[in-house]
Parts: C-alpha cells; structure tokens; sequence
C-alpha cells in the first residue's frame, strides 16, 4: 500500500473511531480523534479541512478542559497557517498553544511549540531568534536519548536551514547531515527527503555537484514513495539550480516547469482565496526563478521565443488567487485561472489599443525584468538596478511621496520623481507615442504613484501631464475579468454614495437616550471612537448634484452599515462611491478595513469593519468604485499577489476598476479633487483614467495642492477601457 493509501486507510479508520467516540459521549476522545483526522488531513495537503478540524478539536478539548490536546490542535493551526505563507497568524496560533501547554504535562508539546516558532520566526527574517531557538533544543534534546531524536532532527534540519540563510554555508552542513542521520534513524521519512533536500542545496553551495545530486534524487525518491508533490516540487527547483550552474539549460527549464506543474496541484486544492494567496506568495520563488532563466535563454539566444515564454511565465506567477477569482469556470474546476492566461501574442491582438504602452515589470530571481508591449511590437528589457537596491529606493521614495506637502521633503519627493523615472522609464523611449500607460508594478513598486514620476525623454514634466496612468493587476486578469463582462449590464441605480457613517457617542445625530447608551458601551469597553466625518456628506451632496438627471442612491449615516453592505445592497450599482474612514495594516490586515456606522439609532454597538475577507464574499457588477479614504491601496504585500489591500478586495469581488489612495490624503486636496473627478466624468462623460488624469492636473496646477501628497495619491487600478 502506498503511502497516501494507507493515510487515507488510517482516516476511514479514525472516522469510523470518532463516531464510536460520539455515541458512547467521551469527549476527550472525540477531541483526540478529531486532533488525529486534522494531523492526517495536513499530511495529504489538504489544508482547509486540516484548519477546519483543528478548530473542532480547539473547541473539544477546551470543552472537555483537555489542556494538552487543545494545545496540539492550536499548534497544528499554527503550522497549516505558516504553511500557507501567513506567519503572522501562524504566530498568534503558537502563542495561543503555549497558553495551553503550560497547563499541560507533555512535555512533547511544548518541544513542538517551540520549533514552531523558530520555524516562523525564520520565514518572518528574525534570523539569529530562531537559529538560537533552534540551537538551544538541539542541546536539550541530546540527553533525551532514542525518545528525542525526531525532535532532534526537526532542531537541526532548522539550524542548518537558518545558517544557510545567513550565508553560513560551511556551519550549517554538519547540521543538515545530523538531520538527515536522525530522521532517518527515526524512521521520519518525509523530512529524511526534506532533510536530505536541504543538505543537497549546501552541496550544491560549497561546490560538491555529486554530492549534491546524489542528495537530491534519493529525496526526489522518498518525496514519490511518501505521495507528496509540494515536496517532489521543490527537489526539482534544487535539482534545476544544479542544472543551471552546469549550463544545462533546457533540463533546468524542464525541471522548474515541472515543479510549478506540481505547486499548482496543491493550489486547486485551496478554495479559501486568503489562504489560495497567501499559498502563492509562499511559493512564488520558482515562478521568478523560470522567468530569470528564460530571459537568459533570451539573452543568448534572442529571436528564439525565450522573451515571450518569460512574459507568459511572469503572467503565470501574477496574481493567480485574483484570477482564479474572475476566470469563467471550465470543466476543471479549480483550473479555470491555469486556462485563462494569455500569452504576449494575445495582449497584443486583444488587449491593447493603439495609444496603450503595457510596462510589465516582474522581480525574477537575478534581475528586474520590463515588459514593454505595444500592439505591433514587443521586447524585454533588464533594467540596471538590483532588485534589492529598487525595491529600497521605491520605499524610501514612497514615503517622501506621502510627505512631499512638506518643504524639505517636497525637494526630496522631486528627486525621486527624476531618481525612480530614470531607473523605471529610463529604457522605454516608447513612452512619446503613447496616451495611455498600463503599469504592472511588482512587490514595493506597486506602492509607488506612477503618475508622479519623470521620465527621461519627457522632459521635467510629470507622466500625468502627458500620459493616463492605470494599474493593472495583471494581462491574464484583465482578458478574464472582459470576458465575464461582455454582456451589457442593466444597473438600477447609476450611482451609490456611502458617507458619513456614525461612530461615536457624541454624534448629533443621536437622540438623548440613545447617546447615554452609546456613552455606556463606550466606557466599558475602553476604546477610543472614530471621529466623525461631517465632510463627507458635503462631498457626496456635491457629487448628487453633478449627477443630476440620473439615479443615484444614498446610504449616509445610520444607514451605512456593514450589515446593510453584506446583504447584497451594493449590487445593481453602476457607480460605488464611499467617503468614510478606512484602516490599513499592514502587520495585522485582519484589523484592516472600511470603517462604516459603528452604532445604530438606539446607540448599540455594531460590527463596523467592511474587511477584505468581506469584500471578497461580495458578487459585485460595478464599473467603478471610488474609495475617498485614508490608504485604501494599503495593506500587507504578499510576493505575485501585490498589496492585499481595500482597492484589491473590491476587484476580487467584480468591480471593473477601482479609484483608491496610496496614502492619507490632506482633506481639502481630497475634497476638490472627488468633485473634479467626478465632473468630469459625470458632466464630461471621460473614462475614469481620463476623469482622474484631468482632476490630478487641475490640482497640481495650483500652487496649494502642487505637492505629489495632495493629487498622486489617487490611483486607478483594473481595466482602462
């Protein structure tokens, strides 16, 4: 029997035991048996149900004061969350495991808590934290004997593991050679294969090629005996870097194309789209490590078809989870994104208009590759800079951007607009011929506002002078998110304004007794409200008015609540237009989200937060949102999926395109620009790119608002036409 067979055996048999366990009403064991079907569900990859059950075996266990059991299942939540690239909740996950180990006697518990937490201490870059981690269980568990040694082998596969990472190749070998000795010992087949990997890749480094595929092949084997692909993957990519330093190109391509194959196996088998993207950002090194390679097929064979297969194998590594999202279903189900990636070719005879210049850049592994496709011609071009040196200087420049209204910064903001165009535009002369720029920024680059910056062939102008400037998620989303809309939409209302929401006890709008009420539940809960907003319903009566003549609805006040915006009420809207406030946060992005009404009219407390994971349950038709808040295009960046941000939820959810913020906008700069906009697309009847180029032009011609904080903020992101 194979050995997924026999795990698939073992969970009719823990199936079959827990509905033992439910008649005779253990339940400590019912806890215990879900525990083991959750542990069993992650070995086969099966992610969500392993999150799912470990939750049921939480609940158990603390039901049934089942301390130690309660522990594993926290652990174990934490593990299929680090798997999935969110180390922060991961983290959160291990904390709350330590709590209930420490009323717990196992002392194997709190070893694999702690592991844990070197583990995810390593993916977040607190480097020497976990090597001391790991390092300090590996002495302890020496004087547990034969009992320690699967312990002992997780402790040095993650010191060697670590030590790799600092570069401390020579260090960090013996170490993957005592895991690989104990796993093995241990009878721990998967990570004797994750083990013997591993210590390939320090062969590889220090020179040894043998050595280093003879590593890699019997994991390769194990990986197969063991059934997991995810592990196989991975070999590959190892086996492929050891190609590539032989110069056997066309096998280290074979390789990598295989283990994306594989990866991509495990990514159908998410169905959560947090989870689905987190999933990708974990396993986007490979993606930039085969367009890295094409591009040097390119370089040493050009005119061989290298450049367009790196373009596609970029599109293929670019916001996958979003296009899973928007992609018509096929009879493959979760494979509806995998068919609708489109080749240069095809961006090209489909997409793209005349006056449209598509700047695709991508972070491959060595280099910063640019894209620059036009409708009748094509080529990629390696930009000078480092990806580590652009990715510093865009978040540094980012920052001065925000400040620019300041004096010194504002000289600072212009160098950057030269430093970043010079680096970014440099090497696309094409720009001249072109109304309308369609940028694919990745990682630090999307936080940058392309309008902003000057390019050398331009002149000191600003791109915004001569140039629409517009987002795109990626090439592949745009064919996918055009085919979903093709058929006409007949919307009820032409315009939804949400405003000024209420959030705290000192709200005129609250009668008397409703207020006392509201200052109670304030005072009890410690917390300090949201102030209010009162421009904001100025705002949208200014856009009512410039809509006049049309349908236009308003839900201001009482009325903007997030229940009322989950119960299918922004649908059957052409326009979406929301004033309020929006919290960003990047560390914690479950705390993130739209601030809508956080009391209703008797004063009670409300769930007020309209948060990404919402927004991505919503069905929306809308050909346009317009965010007028704080950082909308904020938000933790997760590596080929960008910036999961408010503006992104809103594209996820259907909308065709979105206006959002890169930054706390000053509120009279804000103010004027949303009228102008609108105005222009209303009264003017522009497309939204042209409607914010011009609103951003008006503004910076005036002296108050020539700051790139007060007009280049604002962003277009989605599709143009």
């Amino acid at each position: 029997m194979s050995g997924r067979s026999s795990w698939l055996a073992a969970r009719a048999d823990l199936e079959r035991a827990r509905e033992l366990w439910r008649a005779i009403g253990d339940p400590v064991e019912i806890a215990r048996a879900e525990l083991a079907l959750a542990d069993l569900a992650g070995g086969l990859g099966e992610h969500e149900a392993a999150l799912a059950g470990y939750d049921r075996a939480l609940e158990q266990a603390r039901a049934a004061s089942d301390a130690c059991t309660a522990g594993w299942a926290a652990s174990g939540r934490g593990h299929v969350l680090w798997a999935h690239g969110d180390a922060e909740r991961a983290e959160v996950a291990e904390r709350a495991a330590q709590k209930e180990a420490s009323a717990c006697s196992d002392p194997e518990l709190g070893i694999a808590i702690r592991l844990r937490l070197a583990l995810i201490a390593g993916s977040r870059g607190r480097l020497s934290e976990a090597l001391e981690l790991y390092e300090s269980l590996e002495r302890e568990l020496v004087a547990s004997g034969d009992k320690g040694l699967p312990g002992r082998a997780l402790a040095a596969y993650g010191a060697g593991d670590v030590l790799l990472q600092l570069g401390r190749t020579t260090d960090g070998r013996p170490h993957l050679a005592l895991a690989v000795e104990l796993a093995h010992a241990s009878g721990q087949l998967a990570h004797e294969a994750r083990c013997r990997a591993r210590l390939g890749e320090a062969e590889r480094l220090l020179g040894d090629f043998a050595a280093a595929k003879a590593q890699l092949t019997t994991a390769l084997e194990l990986w197969r005996r063991h059934g997991d692909g995810e592990g196989r993957a991975y070999v590959l990519i190892a086996l492929a870097r050891l190609d590539r330093e032989e110069n056997q190109w066309a096998d280290a391509q074979r390789k990598l194309e295989e283990a994306l194959d594989l990866l991509e196996v495990v990514r159908r088998s998410v169905v959560s789209p947090e989870l689905r993207a987190a999933f990708l950002a974990r396993t986007h090194t490979p993606y930039r490590e085969l367009v890295d390679l094409l591009l040097e097929r390119d370089r040493f064979q050009p005119g061989a078809g290298f450049d367009r297969a790196a373009f596609r194998a970029a599109e293929r590594a670019r916001m996958r989870a979003l296009l899973d999202l928007l992609a018509e279903p096929t009879a493959e189900g979760f494979e509806r994104g995998d068919a609708a990636l489109v080749a240069a070719d095809e961006v090209q005879r489909t997409v793209l208009a005349a006056d449209d210049l598509m700047l695709s850049f991508f972070f491959a592994a060595d280099r910063v590759a640019l894209f620059v496709v036009e409708r009748d011609r094509f080529r990629a071009v390696t930009l000078d800079a480092s990806v580590h040196e652009l990715e510093a200087v865009a978040r540094a420049c980012a920052e001065t951007f925000a400040r620019s209204y300041e004096r010194l910064a504002g000289r600072a903001a212009e160098a950057c607009a030269h430093e970043l165009g010079e680096a970014l535009l440099g090497p696309v002369p094409e720009l001249a011929g072109h109304l309308r720029l369609l940028v694919l920024a990745d990682g630090e680059l999307a936080h940058l506002p392309f309008a902003a910056l000057v390019a050398p062939v331009e002149g000191d102008a600003p791109l915004v002078e001569r140039h629409e400037v517009v987002l795109v998620p990626s090439a592949s989303a745009i064919v996918a998110q055009r085919a979903r809309r093709r058929q006409p939409r007949a919307y009820a209302r032409e315009l939804l304004l949400v405003a000024d929401p209420v959030y705290s006890s000192v709200d005129a709008r609250l009668e008397p007794p409703a207020r006392r009420r509201a200052e109670l539940i304030a005072g009890s809960a410690g917390e300090q409200p949201l102030a209010r907003l009162p421009g904001t319903a100025a705002e949208v009566a200014r856009i009512q008015a410039l809509a006049r003549g049309r349908s236009v609805e308003l839900a201001v006040g009482f009325a903007a609540t997030r229940e009322w915006a989950l119960s299918g009420a922004l649908s059957g809207a052409r326009y979406l237009h929301f004033a309020s406030h929006a919290l960003a946060d990047a560390a914690h992005p479950e705390s993130a989200g739209l601030a809508l009404s956080a009391l209703d009219r008797e004063g009670n407390a409300i769930e007020s937060l309209l948060r990404l994971e919402d927004l991505r349950r919503l069905r929306l038709d809308a050909d346009l949102v317009v965010l007028s808040a704080c950082s909308t295009r904020g938000g933790r960046t997760l590596a080929g999926e960008g910036p999961q941000s408010l503006s992104r939820g809103f594209i996820d959810a259907g909308a065709a395109r979105v206006v959002g913020t890169l930054w706390p906008v000053r509120d009279e700069a804000a103010t004027v620009l949303i009228e102008s906009f609108y105005r222009h697309l209303l009264t003017e009847r522009r497309s939204p790119a042209a409607a914010l180029r011009s609103a951003q032009r008006e503004l910076r011609a005036q002296a108050r608002f020539a700051a790139p904080h007060d007009w280049a903020g604002f962003v277009l992101e989605g599709d143009w036409r």
